[in-house]
């Protein structure tokens, strides 16, 4: 498939998510659909071939894939397609590779690890994880925040305790620090989603008492 038939792709199956997803995420994929039909514009009446474009203007349109490939993996994995779901999820990992973007690098395999944890590989999703740390170390802090909310949730489901703590504290301190952003908005991080993680964590752990005492306390 050519650039422009990607991007092409891109915008149809965008335009259908946007559609039914709620604000204030519908404002983030409708400004990435906005730019992908510019981009596809620009694409379809350039004279020379799309990998011969500037890096200015090849760059955005990858992240932009990568990001459709998140979108897309996300829906496969929640619909149980885990085959579909972990061919989108490397798909983006290969393009933040090429990008040398460390956000789309960690993003794409914190989503490997829970797949992996979703199918019960507790000890394979750890090792996904801990592959991903050196991009997450390098990553934003939103990134951060999501990668550490995820590997709570493998050490819940996989009875550890204390580095569910661990993680999950991490993540709290992250999502205290930080303004809600166009990041955390599509990979769903806030202090709300950490604390939701935080009480799930606990109930999995058998201390549905303590999930429940910290609702209460910040609610």
């Amino acid at each position: 498939m050519d650039a422009t038939a990607s991007v092409m792709e891109c915008i149809e199956y965008g335009s259908g998510v946007a559609i039914v997803i709620p604000f204030p995420r519908k404002v983030f994929y409708l400004s990435l659909l906005l730019y992908l039909k510019l981009e596809y514009l620009c694409l379809r009446h350039a004279r020379p071939p799309f990998l011969a474009l500037p890096r200015e203007v090849l760059k955005p349109a990858q992240q932009l894939l990568a990001y459709t490939h998140q979108m897309r993996g996300r829906i496969a994995f929640d619909r149980l397609d885990f085959a579909a779901a972990s061919g989108h999820f490397s798909e983006m990992i290969d393009l933040g590779n090429e990008l040398h973007d460390t956000d789309i690098i960690t993003m794409g395999m914190v989503y490997q690890g829970s797949l992996l944890r979703k199918r019960g590989r507790f000890e394979t999703a750890l090792r996904c994880f801990e592959a991903a740390k050196p991009f997450a170390d390098a990553a934003s802090e939103p990134t951060k925040g999501i990668y550490h909310v995820n590997l709570s949730t493998v050490y819940a489901d996989s009875g550890k305790e204390k580095p569910f703590l661990q993680a999950i504290d991490t993540a709290l301190e992250l999502a205290k620090d930080i303004k809600e952003s166009i990041a955390g908005l599509a990979n769903d991080f806030s202090l709300d989603d950490v604390l939701w993680a935080q009480a799930g964590g606990l109930c999995e752990l058998w201390k549905p008492d303590e999930a429940l005492e910290n609702i209460q306390r910040n609610g």
